[in-house]
């Protein structure tokens, strides 16, 4: 039927029309965006996967800059332990040509300790932003003794997210640990305590740092010191005051200060010292016409006031108690050589005055008489210690160049008599003081040697304790050498052999004459024994490298399982979401073919129209 109300084929055409612009439209967007979904509404549950592992995918971009990160942490560590690993070859060198007859072992030592401080370096030095897995602080708040790199990303059916990681132990790496000083247990492979053993396997009880764990010397050390700066004493008390009333008041002086050169030969300059009105007025702050001097304490900065005027370097002036009741005189001391005050002479002005500046008053001239007594101090004690059974601590002292030095015994029966106790615990700097001054008074523990005289034992804040000779003449002295630590034989808790780190070593005369080895034979076996202990810290070191190599070719093939993975992904994604180019292509022809067919059949629609015309013509 035609009708002119409703052209029934122009609908339908349209129709077609519509639908194929559209098709055409979403091919054309799938063509230029290389999307087949590329918005939820395109597909709601291929978008949604697509658009979670697409942001899993970056998770896992950035857990393969992580592994770089730890891989060139890692390379770090594994370069200083690989370095340090070749200076432990060449300390094993050293030691073992220092077996050598006629070798001289303090040139020997002089490379080893060298050595050693490279060590230190290189450990302290293999840091890769801010981490440090050699020299470490296992005391710190921030500390771990394990850390670990993150090397993976998982999402779990449930949709939780979970993160993989390579640990890395600390402590099993770790070449020094600033903590071990306080904790033993904690310390690493070249600050350890390692036990010396001799060629047939037997530990030795000398040559070590320390022969039982907790004992050691308490701070003993082999040193000497001799008579301090001198010091020239004035003959008479301060009797002041002084009165500088007048410009021509004046006090004058002379300053001997005698040096002594490399061969022995005493020179002696002298400089005249004037103290004048001025003088005393700088000194005292005092700018008033008559300034007095009225104490000793004044007295002694305008001395020193006229000292720099005079251009006299380092000689300090102070004040002691005089001779008579309450008096106080002055004392003079120089940095460079023994000093005298010598020619005092007092004159005064023309004017009205004072006190006269008489030499009687002045109070000034001074020979340099005493000396400061000889003071030799041990390294802090470290406590607690204990020495139980036949376990001792051994050392001589020679007080004011005494011919032979005494040998002096420490062991349990003299904590006993000094502190009273039996568990031959020391606690403290002041208990250690109280058993020195015990075996200084009875030598040999038996009676059989007389009291070592002339010394006096002190304890000092910082934990320390003093040897003082009583002497204040230019022979003042103290030597304390020969410490040794004899462990306790008869205690199986206790260590059976001296111990000692890398760090520690020393080949020189010295310090095997400290630890107890003086006999060719026994210094030969604490040189194999040091041998042994470096080959040790080698077999440790490598060990440890291996771990960090083992580490890194598990960080290189997991980042390139990474890299695989992040491609297999991406062509997962794709295949849910990436438009067929050439289905798409292929497709955009025959649409295009179907709307020009439909723009035809849609003008052949509304031209029926016209054939209608034609019969109303009629």
């Amino acid at each position: 039927m035609t009708s002119i109300n409703t052209n029934v084929a122009a609908m339908t055409a349209l129709q077609n029309l519509q639908m194929t612009n559209n098709m055409m439209e979403e091919t054309q967007n799938r063509i230029s965006t290389g999307f087949r979904v590329g918005d939820a509404k395109d597909n709601a549950a291929y978008w949604s996967i697509a658009t979670t592992m697409r942001s899993d995918n970056r998770s896992l971009s950035a857990v393969t800059d992580a592994l770089g990160l730890g891989a060139a942490t890692v390379d770090t560590a594994y370069t200083g332990m690989t370095s340090v690993k070749d200076v432990l070859v060449d300390i094993k060198a050293k030691l073992t040509a220092a077996t050598q007859d006629g070798v001289d072992r303090s040139k020997v030592q002089s490379e080893v300790s060298e050595l050693q401080k490279q060590m230190k370096s290189i450990a302290d030095s293999a840091s890769f932003s801010g981490a440090n897995w050699l020299s470490v602080n296992s005391g710190a708040a921030s500390y771990s003794s394990e850390t670990s790199i993150v090397s993976s990303f998982s999402r779990m059916s449930s949709g939780s997210i979970s993160l993989g990681s390579v640990n890395i132990s600390v402590d099993d790496l770790k070449l020094y640990d600033a903590n071990s000083a306080s904790d033993p247990t904690k310390a690493g492979i070249l600050d350890r305590q390692i036990d010396l053993v001799d060629r047939n396997g037997n530990k030795l009880d000398i040559g070590g740092t320390s022969s039982k764990p907790g004992s050691g010397t308490g701070g003993l050390k082999a040193q000497e010191a001799t008579a301090g700066k001198s010091i020239a004493t004035a003959g008479a008390d301060f009797a002041g005051p002084l009165t500088f009333d007048e410009l021509g008041d004046k006090i004058s002086f002379n300053v001997n200060i005698v040096t002594t050169d490399a061969q022995g030969v005493p020179t002696t300059k002298t400089t005249a010292v004037t103290i004048a009105r001025g003088t005393v007025q700088t000194a005292l702050d005092n700018s008033a016409d008559a300034v007095s001097i009225t104490t000793a304490s004044e007295y002694v900065k305008v001395v020193q006031q006229a000292l720099i005027d005079a251009g006299i370097p380092g000689v300090n002036v102070g004040t002691a108690p005089g001779t008579g009741a309450g008096g106080t005189i002055l004392t003079y001391t120089s940095d460079k050589g023994t000093v005298s005050i010598t020619g005092a002479t007092g004159a005064n002005g023309s004017g009205p005055s004072g006190t006269d500046l008489t030499t009687a008053t002045l109070a000034l001239d001074a020979t340099a008489t005493t000396y400061q007594p000889a003071v030799a101090t041990m390294d802090a004690f470290k406590s607690p210690m204990q020495l139980t059974g036949d376990a001792n601590i051994k050392f001589s002292i020679g007080v004011d160049g005494a011919a032979t030095p005494t040998p002096v015994t420490i062991d349990k029966a003299t904590i006993s008599r000094a502190l009273g106790t039996t568990d031959g615990k020391i606690n403290s700097a002041y208990e250690f003081q109280r058993v020195v001054l015990a075996a200084l008074a009875d030598p040999a523990g038996d009676g059989s040697v007389t009291a070592i005289a002339n010394v006096t034992v002190g304890s000092l804040a910082n934990g320390a304790v003093t040897f003082t000779s009583q002497n204040t003449s230019a022979t003042s002295a103290i030597s304390i050498s020969a410490v040794t630590t004899k462990k306790d034989g008869t205690n199986s808790a206790a260590s059976t052999s001296a111990q000692i780190s890398i760090a520690d070593i020393d080949v020189s005369d010295k310090a095997f004459e400290e630890r107890g080895a003086t006999t060719t034979a026994q210094i030969n076996d604490v040189l194999l024994a040091y041998i042994n202990v470096v080959d040790q810290a080698i077999e440790s070191v490598t060990t440890a490298a291996s771990n960090l190599g083992s580490i890194t070719n598990r960080i290189e093939m997991q980042r390139d399982f990474l890299s695989k993975l992040t491609d297999t992904i991406d062509k997962g994604i794709g295949t849910l979401v990436d438009a067929d180019m050439t289905e798409e292509s292929t497709k955009l022809k025959a649409l295009q073919t179907q709307q020009q067919l439909g723009v035809q059949a849609l003008s052949i629609a509304n031209a029926s129209s016209q054939s209608i015309m034609q019969l109303f013509q009629g």
